[in-house]
């Protein structure tokens, strides 16, 4: 339960803020910072990666214990000292992490799912790959055998996690003396934009100085445009996920050279194996759409969410208990609602149905919760059922007569902008 809580708090607190920063931004600059669509797609991205590392984060604090306890050439005592050196040395070893990332195919198709978004915003920072906990843990094994306590390591790994949270934003300006030392948001807007001169710097996590010092600092001079080069059109969190490896499939069956097709999965992003050609997006200005989103269909989405998010909760409060059967049926049931957002937002006549269809899924849940005994969990799955029901009733009751669809999925993308703008 603990871990669950420290999992689930904030996660809150983040959605407050990205509620905060939404109005400020459009009350300062008159501008739509969170598009429905994306925002969306954010918040998918971020409720299945915490969902399945309830499941999973196990694997890599067992390998860093085994390491620690097995191999370590000493043991550090938890000073102060200890704590200063590890957010330090834990920073530099996410500088390669991160630097790796972005430069070996096979792990970019993992970490470009938290580039993808056209915006920079708070948001953003739940787009965490699903994979990227299968293969982050070896980076910091350093760590374990340099003999930094397991919790050290924690505490450390989460001073930079919290501070990473402030840095996705476009409502900080430059920090002034700061900007030499840290990872400001100027420097981390720079790292998530595509023009040719941003390409692949500023990979620090809370000190920019790993990267002063290896050549790939770039400093922010217009704003950037943000996303990738390859955009995927889709909202769709299991797809954004899944789609970058199918690309690289395609691209390595597409090589001449058996070596080539083994080489593709290895080098930078803009290797290609020879007589392939595949054009690069050039970067395109950054697009408000003039249609808003009324506070109705803002409101129908939110609620439809907010279903997903308490569902995601559930299953990372189910972590720990002995029975799986109910945590893999409300896994299935989050990932079937995270695809089901995607398809609502490109179909609103699917919206309602699904919602009725997931609120009796819920109750049947509730039911089988129940009857094991986890009476809190059924309660609040009980709750999910009937917030599930209104949803579909409020999409059912605000359903637009059909008209003509102009454009791809991305251009008919409403804008999160406020009724009236």
């Amino acid at each position: 339960m603990m871990q669950s809580t420290a999992t689930i708090a904030p996660l809150a607190v983040l959605f407050v803020l990205m509620a905060i920063e939404a109005v400020v931004a459009r009350h300062r600059r008159g501008d739509t910072t969170y598009r429905l669509p994306d925002t969306v797609a954010s918040v998918g991205v971020g409720v299945g990666y915490f969902a399945l590392v309830a499941f999973f984060s196990f694997i890599s604090i067992v390998v860093y214990d085994i390491v620690y306890e097995r191999w370590a050439i000493t043991h550090h005592a938890r000073s102060a000292v200890t704590i200063v050196f590890t957010i330090f040395a834990a920073d530099f070893l996410y500088y390669l992490f991160h630097r790796a990332s972005h430069r070996i195919n096979v792990l970019w198709a993992i970490h470009v799912v938290h580039h993808q978004s056209r915006e920079q915003n708070l948001a953003v920072n739940l787009r965490m790959p699903w994979l990227q906990p299968a293969y982050q843990w070896f980076f910091y094994l350093p760590l374990a055998f340099l003999g930094i306590p397991p919790a050290v390591f924690l505490l450390a790994r989460g001073v930079s996690i919290s501070y990473n949270v402030f840095t996705h934003t476009r409502a900080v300006g430059k920090l002034g003396p700061l900007e030499y030392v840290l990872n400001t948001p100027s420097h981390h807007r720079v790292h998530h934009g595509m023009d040719e001169q941003y390409l692949d710097c500023n990979y620090g996590g809370i000190f920019i100085v790993w990267d002063r010092l290896l050549g790939t600092f770039v400093p922010e001079g217009k704003e950037p445009t943000y996303g990738t080069r390859r955009r995927v059109v889709s909202w769709n969190p299991i797809w954004l996920n899944v789609e970058p490896f199918i690309h690289l499939a395609k691209l390595s069956r597409a090589a001449r050279s058996p070596w080539d097709r083994v080489k593709v999965w290895f080098m930078p992003p803009e290797w290609q194996p020879a007589g392939v050609l595949e054009a690069s997006a050039p970067p395109e200005p950054r697009d408000v759409e003039s249609r808003g989103s009324t506070a109705s269909s803002i409101a129908q989405m939110a609620l439809s969410v907010g279903v997903t998010v308490v569902i995601g909760a559930m299953v990372i409060m189910y972590t720990g208990t002995s029975s799986t059967m109910p945590r893999l049926a409300l896994l299935v049931l989050l990932l079937a609602s995270l695809g089901a957002h995607a398809r609502s937002l490109e179909s609103p006549g699917f919206a309602w149905r699904f919602e009725l269809a997931r609120a009796a899924l819920l109750l049947a849940v509730a039911g089988w919760l129940d009857a094991s005994g986890a009476r809190p969990l059924a309660s609040v799955a009980l709750m999910a059922g009937g917030l599930s029901a209104a949803s579909g009733v409020l999409f059912r009751l605000g359903r637009r007569p059909r008209g003509s669809r102009a454009g791809g999925a991305e251009d008919a993308a409403p804008s999160m902008s406020l009724p009236g703008s």
